[in-house]
């Protein structure tokens, strides 16, 4: 079987995922995923468990049980520790890892543009709704009323752009969930390629289109160049 030698860097935004992959048949490998925040010791607090850990091993393990049902071999977490920086080890998901590296980092790289703009949109459209809502508390005069009406309007303009970036994101990983049912299943037949599409889109958005950025560098790739 294939020998895993490589080690693998995920990015979280300003945190950092590194999965290892130890000199072992990839069935029975350990990934090891350490997470750090500005360079910086993050604590291991339950928000951080939460919002931040356990979605994207919960979506690699989903994927994993989806691809490979016929395995006895449950994902499991191996630990989760405190260690320079916060590290999960994490057994029995090489299906979902090898997903999350060739298809869904990929994706992301295609449409990193794009999901940054986003999430530059609605936090200028979070900004102007408030600055609306605190002009329209306090608007006294009419001079006061109209400028505070011209702000919700541009607020309003603002959140149907981004109303649009999203939808447009959101149809593009359809699209792109679809292709990669096709490729994962060549020979499914419409029924089985639709019970797999509506398994795998709510595991693949949470890797691909939640606001962690994720990216994937394989140390084997870095030691080519």
């Amino acid at each position: 079987g294939y020998v895993a030698k490589l080690e693998d860097k995920i990015r979280i935004r300003d945190k950092f995922h590194y999965f290892r992959l130890l000199d072992l048949p990839i069935e029975s490998s350990t990934f090891d995923l350490n997470f750090n925040q500005n360079n910086l010791q993050p604590p291991l607090t339950p928000e951080l468990l939460e919002h931040t850990i356990l979605p994207i091993i919960s979506s690699l393990c989903e994927i994993q049980k989806i691809l490979n049902t016929e395995s006895e071999c449950q994902p499991r977490i191996v630990a989760i520790s405190q260690s320079s920086p916060v590290k999960t080890s994490i057994q029995g998901i090489p299906d979902a890892y090898k997903v999350l590296r060739d298809d869904i980092v990929p994706w992301r790289r295609k449409y990193q543009k794009e999901m940054s703009d986003l999430e530059k949109q609605e936090k200028q459209v979070d900004i102007e709704k408030k600055k609306a809502e605190v002009m329209e508390s306090s608007a006294r005069t009419e001079k006061e009323i109209a400028e505070a009406a011209k702000i919700r309007a541009e607020s309003q303009k603002l959140e149907a752009e981004a109303a649009q970036l999203r939808f447009q994101l959101k149809k593009e990983q359809i699209e792109f969930v679809y292709t990669l049912v096709e490729k994962l299943s060549p020979d499914a037949d419409k029924v089985e390629r639709l019970t797999l599409f509506t398994q795998l889109l709510p595991q693949v958005e949470t890797l691909a289109l939640t606001n962690p950025e994720i990216d994937i560098t394989d140390s084997q790739e870095s030691d080519k160049k």
